[in-house]
């Protein structure tokens, strides 16, 4: 009976530390599996229809760790970029038509870099002769883009009223106006987008007659120095 007692107590704590044993790995295997998903940027999926939103994934235990889409390593490496263009003294290129102005030009992200042509005293001298050609170049390419900006402006006002008017419209016109009113921003966007290419490629036109303006002055100089770029500041309807 004795040893039937002991047998009972001797099973009961091995059980016990069994218990305590498969306990502490399960601790170790998740603290493990947390450590692993941090220092690889894993993040846990919390359910199965959210699996679509991640990449790189992999199975850690009985969890499903992953990299989020569109986050992470891939803003971390325009980012990084971004700082060593900053670090290099480069410079974002505002616009196409400025890529003459600058050097070692290169493509980060979706924007244009490089480093600024130092300015010399004869890259800016402007002779007598040929100055008042460029203030004229200067001062066509600026009436245009001042008629350009009035005109658009005008533009999108309208837009803006024809866009109201339709929203008020579809309030009243109906109980469930979400057709109309989806209607109604559909054609606002598309007049808004209109009016920003049209805008653009006055722009740019406008840019290449005043380098061309600039070309043309050059044959009223007494010397072989190039006629300088003046600058306008970048693009006026990105």
């Amino acid at each position: 009976m004795k040893k039937t007692f002991y047998l009972l107590i001797a099973v009961a704590v091995f059980g016990l530390v069994a218990v305590s044993a498969v306990r502490a790995e399960d601790s170790v295997l998740t603290t493990a599996a947390v450590v692993v998903a941090s220092s690889s940027e894993l993040e846990k999926i919390p359910s199965p229809d959210q699996i679509k939103n991640f990449k790189i994934m992999k199975k850690i235990g009985d969890v499903l760790y992953g990299i989020r889409k569109g986050t992470s390593t891939e803003k971390i490496e325009l980012k990084k970029a971004e700082n060593t263009a900053t670090s290099s003294k480069l410079e974002k290129i505002d616009h196409p038509n400025l890529v003459n102005l600058y050097e070692k030009i290169q493509k980060i992200g979706t924007a244009l870099w490089g480093i600024r042509k130092k300015a010399t005293s004869a890259s800016l001298f402007i002779e007598p002769a040929t100055a008042a050609c460029v203030a004229t170049a200067i001062d066509t390419k600026d009436k245009v883009l001042m008629v350009r900006v009035t005109a658009a402006a005008v533009e999108l006002n309208t837009a803006l009223t024809v866009r109201s008017v339709c929203q008020q419209t579809a309030v009243v016109a109906t109980t469930t106006p979400r057709e109309a009113l989806n209607s109604c921003v559909k054609t606002f966007n598309e007049t808004q987008k209109a009016i920003k290419e049209a805008s653009k490629k006055i722009q740019n036109d406008t840019w290449k007659t005043y380098q061309e303006g600039l070309q043309a002055c050059r044959t009223a100089a007494t010397s072989t120095s190039p006629v300088p770029m003046i600058e306008d500041g970048g693009n006026l309807f990105d």
